[in-house]
């Protein structure tokens, strides 16, 4: 497998997070506690075999990233459980949005009158979306919209943390940290929730915490050490394509015209913001991250 076929299996393979999730069925505290488990169980014994010392608690902002990973995941696992796969990976891509404005804020970079015209459109294609008629103020779908965009606000944070301090550790070291906190977040809720998850609910969720976790990530990391950060983040757009398809596949989902334009002009802004910034990358620090996890 070529690099750029790593990372679009990678990008496929996080756009099924969805079906997953609504075929489990289990609350969002199960369901990201067995997400984050599995990588972490799994980083946790390959330090142990190679002997490699555990990453310092002593970082304060990974420590930080790693709560902020625990937040989002809930409001990930909460919005897909809530809404449309179609829809809801649509949203996901606001990311993009909020990270220009959390480097703005956070690492100096220049906000230009493009970024603020994108920032315009991006939302336009949210309010698009979250006023299409199938919503109502009341539906859960509606508030499906608003954990997702909760969950995109929060990652995009963890993006700006995770970038600056991409240069110290390793993508294992990462994706340990990533998941750490929310093991241990997430267990007491775990614990005390009933009913407990059916043996088959528990399965698809590991099942899912490996494919996604490990395998997705695994082979994410592998082709971005041979593509370029800009490319790859380009090729992750393929999730959107590959949601929308398993969403139509599984769950027979429908898209009206008004969610099909707002989502275009969310993806558009995006993608606009991603080439403009890859521009200005010889002028000043990356504002976005290679994508240390949206799933």
């Amino acid at each position: 497998m070529t690099p750029y076929l790593y990372i679009v299996v990678a990008a496929v393979i996080f756009g099924s997070s969805g079906v997953f999730i609504k075929s489990a069925g289990l609350p969002a505290t199960s369901m990201a506690l067995i997400r984050m488990a599995v990588p972490f169980v799994l980083m946790t014994a390959v330090f142990l075999v190679r002997r490699k010392r555990f990453p310092s608690f002593r970082d304060r902002f990974m420590l930080l990233a790693s709560v902020l990973n625990a937040v989002r995941l809930f409001f990930y696992f909460a919005g897909y459980a809530r809404g449309q796969i179609s829809t809801t990976v649509i949203l996901l891509y606001t990311w993009p949005v909020f990270a220009a404005a959390w480097s703005f804020l956070f690492l100096g970079e220049r906000l230009s009158r493009r970024h603020l015209f994108l920032f315009t459109v991006a939302f336009a294609g949210v309010g698009l979306i979250t006023l299409d008629k199938t919503f109502s103020l009341s539906d859960q779908r509606f508030s499906g919209v608003l954990f997702i965009l909760l969950s995109a606000f929060v990652y995009s944070m963890t993006i700006v943390i995770f970038k600056k301090k991409s240069g110290s550790y390793d993508p294992l070291e990462t994706l340990w940290f990533q998941n750490m906190v929310g093991v241990f977040a997430f267990l007491p809720f775990f614990i005390t929730t009933r009913p407990w998850p059916m043996v088959w609910q528990g399965g698809l969720a590991t099942v899912y915490g490996g494919l996604v976790g490990v395998l997705g990530f695994g082979l994410f990391f592998a082709g971005l050490r041979r593509v370029e950060a800009s490319r790859a983040s380009f090729l992750t757009y393929i999730e959107v394509v590959s949601g929308i398809f398993f969403g139509v596949v599984f769950f027979k989902e429908r898209l009206s015209m008004q969610v099909v334009a707002g989502g275009s002009l969310v993806l558009l802004a995006a993608l606009a913001l991603g080439r403009a910034d890859r521009r200005g990358e010889t002028d000043g620090p990356p504002g976005k991250a290679d994508r240390p996890g949206n799933s």
